[in-house]
């Protein structure tokens, strides 16, 4: 887990801090309705900055690349596949936040029409 956290550069500390914080506030959002879409802003949030650090790790691999006299085509691979990494955290809490909000969005509705 380490790994994959040191894997998403600067951008997976800020990562972190916002899981920790999309998991605490899920009780708020369950109790109090004006809560509810805490946890799809902090989703949104997360996947923000998972492109942010997407797009900043593919910046900082073709700033290596291009002045490259010779180049390893797996070196290049994996250096691809570790930028995706970011993205597919900030995407799943994004996913997450989304289910969450509509479960919870349409549990209170229900409980208000009765």
């Amino acid at each position: 887990m380490m790994d994959f956290l040191l894997s998403c550069g600067p951008f997976g500390y800020i990562l972190a801090a916002l899981t920790v914080l999309f998991f605490a506030s899920l009780p708020g959002a369950w109790r109090h309705a004006y809560r509810r879409q805490v946890p799809f802003l902090l989703g949104t949030a997360a996947a923000a900055t998972g492109f942010l650090g997407q797009t900043t790790a593919i910046y900082h691999s073709l700033t290596q690349v291009i002045p490259a006299d010779e180049l390893n085509p797996e070196m290049i691979s994996a250096g691809l596949r570790e930028s995706f990494n970011s993205t597919w955290w900030g995407s799943g809490l994004l996913l997450l936040g989304t289910a969450v909000w509509l479960f919870i969005t349409v549990l209170q509705r229900s409980r208000e029409a009765k």
